[in-house]
């Protein structure tokens, strides 16, 4: 009886433990990513010279604070904030934060924003800076309470349209979407007082290499590059005409532009910058070889064509169907778009047009003082 007794206990332990150990929280392999990600940018960020700097330059009431901002390169970032009394603190609540709230989010890339000072504002004080500036534009971050539980960074004002740049007001719909999407209460008026804050900022890529981050000025935000050379340059140019390619629709269309605060495609579409962007994925061709680009290049080139209008003497122009005008900038654009077409794969189909858009762009020319007129009735030089 005494051995089985032993057997059935030791079933019921071995039980509990297969139990419990199911039931602990697991780190998964995005877990993992992002932790390791995570320690390098720390140790980066959390030196002996950003914490002497920052003690020379007191931030705020709640000690220090640190963004975290995750991202699979296809959404908007997930934002998590921490705060402490040391630097390592507020990073090491930030990134506790992350890893908890992280769900099956790839951690493709992360940012670090630290707070470098901040200072009392109200909202009539934003818009009067604002008015200030050369590009009427807001780099800072904005908290909107004293203990930084409401604070959000630049791009999240601006990417979430909390900044009304047209009224010139802070907009509390706006502001409650995005508490209510990042799971915080909303708010039902503006506080009188909020702090306004600048950000250092340091980036962790796709490959785990990390990039400090320019901090003032209209780059803000942007990496620090010491120097550009041969293999940087054609690096750059691969990913960003990638990019290119792949928002070439069925049409020859592009997908032109994305409104960030609906996730919506924009009406929007400028023919001018259509047949640019055809002309810069032919210079990817040059660099890059692909019979799958030239498919889409050509289809890109048949939208174009089909948005030509003709007069009656065979002249040719680009013309925009929702503004009705003529865009000689963009008959010029053509023109080096599909000579250079000609040029990079030895076919001379459209010598024809090129002919015909050149005409257009003489047949406006003023031929006392060379500017241009805009034959479709705006008094607006064509760009």
């Amino acid at each position: 009886m005494k051995g089985k007794k032993l057997i059935w206990v030791s079933a019921l332990i071995i039980l509990v433990i297969v139990l419990v150990i199911m039931f602990l929280p697991r780190t998964s392999e995005q877990q993992k990513a992002l932790l390791e990600k995570a320690e390098l940018l720390k140790a980066q960020v959390v030196t002996e010279e950003t914490i002497k700097a920052l003690k020379d330059s007191p931030v705020n009431a709640v000690g220090q604070v640190v963004f975290l901002s995750v991202s699979d390169g296809s959404e908007r970032a997930k934002v998590f904030t921490g705060t402490g009394k040391t630097l390592s603190d507020a990073w090491d609540s930030a990134a506790k934060k992350a890893v908890k709230g992280l769900d099956k989010t790839e951690p493709r890339w992360l940012s670090a924003d630290v707070v470098s000072e901040s200072w009392a504002t109200t909202p009539e004080a934003i818009w009067e800076e604002l008015d200030d500036t050369a590009s009427g534009f807001d780099f800072n971050g904005l908290a909107f309470d004293a203990k930084f539980e409401t604070a959000a960074l630049e791009g999240e004002l601006n990417g979430w349209g909390i900044y009304d740049y047209e009224k010139e007001e802070i907009s509390i719909i706006r502001l409650n979407k995005w508490l209510e999407a990042t799971g915080r209460r909303p708010m039902l008026q503006m506080p009188e007082e909020m702090t306004e804050f600048a950000c250092w900022g340091w980036f962790c890529d796709e490959n785990n290499d990390v990039f400090p981050l320019i901090r003032e000025g209209a780059d803000t935000g942007r990496r620090v590059i010491d120097g550009i050379d041969r293999d940087y340059a054609k690096n750059i140019i691969d990913t960003a005409s990638s990019f290119l390619v792949d928002q070439v629709k069925d049409d020859g269309t592009f997908n032109y532009k994305i409104n960030p605060q609906t996730d919506k495609d924009s009406d929007d579409y400028n023919m001018l910058r259509h047949a640019g962007t055809i002309w810069s994925l032919i210079c990817r061709y040059r660099l890059f070889p692909d019979e799958g680009l030239r498919e889409k290049i050509e289809r890109c080139i048949d939208y174009l064509l089909s948005q030509l209008k003709y007069d009656e003497d065979g002249a040719a122009y680009v013309y925009e169907e929702k503004s009705h005008e003529i865009k000689l900038g963009g008959n010029g654009i053509s023109i080096v778009t599909l000579t250079e077409y000609m040029d990079v794969f030895d076919d001379d189909r459209y010598v024809d047009v090129c002919v015909a858009l050149g005409q257009g762009i003489l047949d406006q020319q003023d031929p006392e003082d060379g500017s241009y007129e805009d034959e479709y009735g705006s008094d607006n030089k064509s760009d």
